[in-house]
């Protein structure tokens, strides 16, 4: 067929309609499936435990007909001449629209990124409800959502059941939502996940910036670089007192005091948090301690050996991997071994440094000595897929360990650096997500005292959510800026659970009541 024959796409809308009326039959075919099995689930369960064991005994029960061996399935009829299939046609029709100068957002940021098309196509399903909302509400029935406030995204789960035929699709297609997967990298695609739930169970959305250049008119080339240009990976939140030093800059701070060579992650911040302020198993703090307290005589040592023979072979510094999930408090950990020497702490997200100037980065922070230095994300660089050499690494920890020094390397999972640099370092040190009576006291403390609190459930906070103090904090936050909006009395617990349905925690109504009749002190 002649490209001239070929039917083109008017405009970048034309071709959305074409790509949505496909998502509708995919749609519409899962819900029809999601039906008839609920039918015929209904008409055999009896209970509950009979509706959630069904996939079990759906295979043996007969549900319908007569009970019968293995079926003979015809096979299924060749056509004389295959047809194209949809995303052939498709992407026969975006090249002749693109021939005559009409540009099409969704593929030209496949073509930029290369994207897959399962990638192509996820990025579809989380644009359109931005377009309609009728696919929220098909997404929330796919879901089987029981919550009070059901959000209008789709889930991670939800994603590859309707895009994936096979287990090897599934398998496949699940590395596009890993750290390293091209839309996840750029901050393209947002992930928000709850500690407490499945990666599956993860909502996937899109970023502002991305969705507003796939929804306009007549895209342009130059209209997909400003946006690659502006969105920036968004690291994971700590709840730490460190910001990052772009913030100093935007809040009108000067950055005079940092050197110029020093890429714009790194942030020397004096340390302000105490033994004291942490909240961890008494046995992690005495693991902790002794480390600090060798941190604080190592200068006092090695001005005692300097002039002795082989001094320069003594291993003063300390090499230390700090592991555990998001907002459980490595940096404020960080902060208080450093606040007992008192020394500041240097920090460096591994994230945001080009592979490329790793060798004059390692070189500059190792002159420079800080006393405490915190590497964040150092699975970038001692995990299987490093950038950097690890000659380059071994020169940089070598000098580490000759100047009274602890370095700190920072990840979520102990196994995420590999076993040669686990072999190097002094101490592994993971930290636990907090339990229900640490949960407690970090809810008592999240929210400053200047903020007036009215009567709040904070023993049904605790055995609730199982969340880190990082997550406690971020909620504290939400529930403070919707208090802020009603000046009229102190922090109350409405306050509290619109912020637990911004942060898309699961409410029902039973745990609603439960709060509600908490504080009422019945």
């Amino acid at each position: 067929m002649s490209i001239h024959q070929i039917e083109r796409f008017a405009d970048n809308w034309s071709y959305l309609r074409t790509e949505l009326s496909w998502l509708d039959h995919v749609l519409m075919a899962a819900v029809a499936r999601q039906r008839k099995q609920t039918k015929e689930v209904d008409r055999i369960a009896q209970n509950k435990a009979d509706r959630v064991s069904s996939h079990w005994w759906q295979g043996i029960v007969s549900l319908e007909g007569k009970a019968a061996y293995d079926d003979c399935r015809k096979p299924p009829v060749s056509a004389s001449t295959p047809k194209l299939g949809y995303q052939q046609q498709l992407e026969l029709r975006v090249q002749a629209s693109q021939s005559t100068g009409v540009l099409l957002a969704l593929p030209l940021l496949r073509d930029r990124l290369n994207l897959t098309v399962f990638e192509k196509n996820l990025s579809l399903l989380c644009l359109a409800p931005e377009i309609n909302r009728r696919y929220a509400r098909i997404y929330r029935y796919l879901k089987g959502d029981d919550e009070i406030m059901p959000n209008d995204l789709p889930t991670i789960d939800l994603v590859l059941r309707l895009l994936c035929r096979n287990d090897t699709e599934w398998s496949q297609a699940r590395r596009s939502f890993t750290s390293e997967a091209v839309l996840v990298r750029r901050g393209l695609l947002e992930i928000p996940t709850r500690s407490h739930d499945t990666r599956l169970n993860a909502v996937v959305r899109l970023a502002d910036p991305l969705v507003d250049f796939l929804l306009s008119d007549r895209p342009t080339a130059a209209d997909l670089d400003e946006v690659l240009d502006a969105i920036h990976p968004i690291m994971e939140s700590d709840g730490s007192p460190f910001v990052a030093a772009g913030s100093f800059s935007s809040a009108g701070i000067p950055l005079s005091g940092f050197e110029s060579f020093i890429p714009e992650s790194y942030l020397t911040q004096q340390a302000t948090v105490t033994w004291s302020d942490l909240v961890l198993p008494p046995s992690l703090l005495a693991a902790l301690k002794p480390i600090a307290d060798r941190l604080q005589v190592q200068p006092q040592v090695a001005q005692q050996w300097q002039d002795t023979a082989g001094a320069e072979a003594l291993k003063l510094g300390q090499v230390m991997a700090l592991t555990g999930a998001a907002g459980t408090g490595k940096m404020s950990v960080v902060q208080a071994i450093a606040h007992q020497q008192p020394t500041a702490v240097a920090w460096l997200d591994l994230a945001q440094v080009n592979p490329d100037r790793a060798a004059s980065v390692l070189q500059d922070m190792a002159t420079q000595a800080p006393s405490v230095l915190m590497l964040k994300s150092a699975h970038l660089w001692f995990g299987r897929l490093a950038p950097v050499s690890r000659a380059e690494l071994h020169r940089f920890l070598a000098l580490r360990r000759q100047q009274p020094s602890l370095t700190v390397l920072v990840t979520q999972r102990p196994d995420a650096i590999t076993p040669y640099w686990r072999r190097q370092i002094d101490q592994q040190i993971a930290i636990p997500m907090p339990t229900a009576s640490d949960r407690l006291l970090l809810w008592q403390r999240a929210f400053p005292p200047s903020i007036p609190l009215g009567d709040l459930p904070w023993q049904w906070l605790a055995d609730q959510f199982p969340i880190s103090g990082g997550h406690i904090r971020a909620i504290a936050h939400e529930a403070s800026l919707c208090a802020a909006l009603d000046p009229s009395s102190p922090l109350h617990i409405g306050h509290l659970l619109q912020a637990l349905i911004n942060d898309h925690q699961s409410l029902t109504l039973e745990s609603i009541d439960q709060a509600r009749y908490t504080c009422s002190g019945r």
